[in-house]
């Protein structure tokens, strides 16, 4: 038993560090973005978070998106930008709306805070299927991207 004694340790100290409530990850530097489109119709009805990074993807996304093959993308220096685009998928009405917040920079990941509007209940909407998106243009990074939603009314 004695010679079990030191993984039992080990044991007990890496369950007690994994119960442990997980730590906000710190902003090093908040990211600057401009809007490229937002609206309420696309082509692309299923809800999407896309990040692009070159441009055969941009062309795609932006064909799929406008559903016009004549049409060409906003230019983008995919050397020093990247692109993310939100899709809200399709909805019954009007109403809707999602704004990015926030972007920043952590020692880990680029980190988007979303917002995410729904109609008012008992408010006025237009009665027609709508495909809210925002597509946005920001410096590039190569860093796994977390996107954080909050819902308001």
């Amino acid at each position: 038993m004695h010679k079990l004694a030191p993984y039992f340790l080990l044991l007990s100290s890496f369950l007690v560090s994994a119960c442990q409530t997980p730590v906000e990850e710190e902003t090093v530097f908040d990211v600057p973005f401009k809007s490229i489109t937002k609206g309420s119709y696309s082509q692309l009805s299923l809800a999407k978070e896309l990040v692009i990074r070159d441009s055969k993807e941009w062309q795609h996304v932006w064909l799929a998106h406008t559903g016009d093959p004549g049409k060409r993308p906003p230019a983008i220096n995919f050397r020093s930008e990247m692109v993310m685009a939100f899709f809200l998928g399709q909805r019954p009405t009007g109403g809707y709306d999602i704004q990015i917040k926030r972007i920043r920079v952590t020692e880990n990941h680029l980190l988007v805070n979303l917002e995410v509007k729904r109609p008012d209940p008992g408010g006025t909407t237009s009665m027609a299927l709508t495909q809210t998106h925002t597509i946005i243009k920001l410096p590039r990074y190569e860093l796994p991207v977390k996107f954080l939603y909050r819902q308001r009314q």
